[in-house]
């Protein structure tokens, strides 16, 4: 499937790449969702996510559904999740915010934790909608880790992709772990280092006051950059030897040529914290359409004044590319 998308050029204040990420979580925005219904959804292994769903007026089961997957330390009300979650919602779309174990509602009830590898979850999120809504097509969309866990979804499914589950989206994927990692303790991306290890860290400590069990590891002074994080908590909280054992089995740089389904792969040039040389020299499935913009930072993306309703233009590359899915989908039907 082809699509013209406009290009991408950096609104005057924000040409920085790190000035594109930091400030896309302030420039304020007038898309927001309405609450939606909350849900709880039991995982393969008995634990709890819970789920957002909003339906737009003029759906009816038939019509398309997108699951939304949000990045690390962010929840179903994350900015970006709502701004895209209100435009497709615009369109006539039903959309499905998950919150991964540990982050939003789900901290509440999750045993478990977030991690890059947590595709099982997002195959019961998949088998719930697939049985509430039957006949309904599906887009999977994830930003960020969430994409890393979209794509390792497609990757394990392909051949045998559900029929239901016709297309997906990615932004900015960390698909080598490794390599993220490391790239996040250079220069002026150790504030990002330190800033996600410190979430993580301010996370485990909620949960430990909370009273709620969860599956917790016996360490007191928690890391403060993400790979001894990883290493030390994340890894063994989920199963893993170590770092290096759970972003081997958990990135999906490697596995990009088994996708069977239309993939938009939305990465830009210099995002500081998914290094844009990850995506070279890689094997990709014919199914993926990679839209490699000039600049948007880290699922920034704020670009000057254009012919897009607001500045927001990951955004609106989504919607074009759900729209036209639904479209083709509709024609062949």
């Amino acid at each position: 499937m082809e699509i013209d998308f406009p290009d991408f050029t950096p609104h005057p204040f924000c040409r920085n790449s790190h000035m594109q990420t930091v400030l896309s979580v302030y420039v304020p925005t007038t898309f927001k969702p309405p609450n939606g219904d909350s849900r709880k959804i039991l995982t393969q292994d008995d634990d709890t996510i819970v789920i957002r769903e909003n339906t737009a007026g003029m759906w009816e089961i038939g019509g398309r559904i997108v699951i939304m997957l949000h990045g690390l330390c962010g929840s179903h009300a994350s900015q970006y999740m709502m701004r895209v979650a209100a435009k497709l919602i615009d369109r006539g779309f039903k959309t499905i915010r998950v919150d991964m174990r540990g982050f939003g509602d789900s901290k509440l009830f999750s045993r478990g934790h977030m991690h890059a590898g947590r595709s099982d979850d997002v195959v019961s999120v998949l088998d719930d909608t697939r049985n509430r809504y039957p006949g309904s097509p599906i887009t999977i969309m994830g930003f960020s880790l969430g994409a890393n866990i979209a794509l390792k979804l497609l990757c394990e499914y392909e051949n045998a992709t559900p029929v239901e589950l016709d297309s997906a989206v990615a932004v900015s994927p960390p698909i080598d772990l490794l390599q993220c990692t490391l790239n996040l303790r250079k220069g002026l991306n150790r504030f990002y280092d330190y800033y996600f290890a410190r979430l993580l860290s301010r996370a485990v400590w909620r949960r430990r006051r909370s009273g709620i069990p969860f599956d917790d590891v016996p360490i007191q002074a928690l890391p403060k950059q993400l790979y001894e994080f990883d290493d030390q908590y994340t890894a063994p909280a989920a199963g893993f030897v170590d770092a290096t054992e759970y972003y081997e089995k958990c990135s999906t740089h490697l596995l990009l040529d088994r996708i069977s389904i239309p993939t938009l792969l939305l990465v830009a040039n210099d995002d500081p914290i998914v290094p844009i040389q990850m995506y070279d020299d890689r094997t990709h499935s014919p199914f993926i359409t990679r839209l490699l913009a000039k600049g948007g930072g880290h699922l920034g993306f704020i670009a000057k004044k254009s012919d897009d309703p607001d500045c927001r233009w990951m955004d609106w590359r989504i919607v074009e590319w759900v729209c036209e899915i639904d479209r083709v989908k509709q024609k062949y039907d």
